[in-house]
């Protein structure tokens, strides 16, 4: 009878341990993705000036960088090492050798290393949300604790906090005058952040989280209505259509096939028109401010400036605000200067001027391309399907957002933190059949 009651206790203390420990799994991924998306300062944001802060940012740098150690303690103490294994992808290596010469010859490099680091930092605490949670139920719960975090904080700040939550009137960018952008540090990345969060209201209702789920959603909805962004609200539709056309005809590999149609049609339709006149007319035609806002002179600037060093590039992050570009000529017709502005509105140009060509051909096929295939390989069960599919309307948005926004290894720039989580969603759903 003592054996008995002995092997008894232990059965409790190994079911109370695992308890423990899947509670504190959850309870990290939870708080990496909450502060992956806040950053260490919401509501730090002033209105938009043309310069970068001078100097780094020691806060977010200790900050991002203990997460990512935080995410790799996690793993290495209590993730289960499959889902651990099933995110290492070999294609990271060239990518991360390519990041680390971009930086090498930059004009200074250790600054631009630093940088590079703190961007990695960043995509191993992504791949700690994922991994580090026990099961897909865990990931979810930890998922929805972190949305409904952020977006208590955003709607906190619309309602106590609008000085800082709300753009204001000063400044260089009074049009936005009243537009929302919550914790964020402006209406362009609230907007996409939002959008990112009502794919994933979707994907908890899918799951069986409705109540949860449909008001992270609406939630989402009404704040990326707010931040008056016409681009995001049409590109919200374009994504999940893409995706659920494959649910509804039957068919797995179309969802990839219109989400590669909506990226070439976007991007004839955008820097196809900096090339050619005869689409310059023909978008004219159909929209009121076929400049989108003035991005085609920085597109055109930078084509131009890549056609001058289109092997290598100019280093990584050493293209805009700096002399090359701030002491350059502005035509007086330009619709933007160029001169002093922060990027270039377009991660694929942006990475083509940081690497050259050749490199960010491979790293645009690691970062858009291999995840289609991934896509295509997705383990048949359920729950890889349905991740797959939040995965594939996250990476949709972003990589059409693209062509009007850079955000690509822009350190811990939250759309750049859904994008990568995606990535890695998408690799998981394909490597590892997933149970509740």
């Amino acid at each position: 009878m003592s054996r008995v009651n002995t092997i008894g206790n232990q059965r409790i203390d190994t079911a109370r341990q695992a308890r423990l420990r899947a509670a504190l799994a959850t309870a990290i991924a939870a708080a990496i993705l909450a502060i992956l998306l806040i950053s260490f300062e919401p509501f730090a944001a002033t209105e938009q000036t043309l310069e970068e802060p001078a100097g780094p940012n020691f806060l977010n740098q200790i900050g991002f960088s203990s997460l990512g150690l935080l995410a790799v303690c996690g793993m290495v103490m209590l993730a289960d090492r499959r889902r651990t294994a099933a995110l290492l992808d070999i294609a990271w290596l060239p990518v991360i050798a390519f990041l680390l010469f971009s930086a090498s010859i930059a004009d200074d490099p250790a600054g631009a290393t630093r940088s590079v680091l703190f961007t990695l930092f960043v995509v191993v605490a992504c791949a700690g949300v994922l991994a580090i949670p026990h099961s897909m139920a865990q990931f979810r719960r930890a998922a929805i604790f972190a949305l409904l975090t952020v977006l208590a904080i955003s709607y906190f700040g619309i309602f106590l906090l609008p000085d800082a939550a709300i753009h204001g009137a000063g400044g260089l960018e009074a049009q936005h005058e009243g537009l929302w952008r919550g914790a964020f540090s402006h209406k362009n990345v609230a907007g996409p952040v939002m959008a990112t969060l009502l794919f994933c209201g979707i994907y908890f209702m899918r799951c069986g989280h409705r109540w949860s789920g449909l008001a992270i959603a609406v939630l989402a909805a009404i704040f990326v209505i707010q931040t008056g962004s016409k681009t995001t609200n049409g590109m919200i539709p374009v994504a999940i259509a893409a995706v659920f056309a494959g649910r509804v005809f039957g068919v797995r590999w179309l969802p990839p096939l219109l989400v590669l149609a909506s990226v070439a049609f976007l991007a004839v339709f955008t820097i196809g028109t900096v090339i050619s006149p005869y689409l310059a007319d023909t978008l004219a035609g159909w929209l009121s401010d076929p400049t989108y806002t003035g991005r085609t002179t920085l597109w055109l600037f930078g084509l131009e400036s890549i056609a001058e060093r289109p092997w290598l590039g100019y280093g990584f992050d050493n293209f805009w605000l700096k002399p090359l570009v701030t002491d350059s000529f502005l035509p007086f017709d330009a619709d933007w200067d160029y001169r002093n502005i922060v990027n270039g509105h377009n991660n694929y140009i942006d990475l083509a001027l940081f690497m050259g060509i050749p490199m960010a051909t491979f790293v645009i096929y690691v970062l858009c391309i291999r995840p289609l295939l991934d896509y295509l390989r997705c383990r048949p069960a359920p729950e890889n399907r349905r991740l797959a599919d939040l995965c594939l309307m996250i990476l949709a948005f972003v990589l059409l957002n693209s062509f009007l926004e850079s955000s690509w290894f822009r350190r811990a720039d939250p759309t750049w933190v859904m994008m990568v989580v995606a990535i890695l969603g998408l690799r998981l759903s394909a490597c590892l059949r997933m149970d509740r």
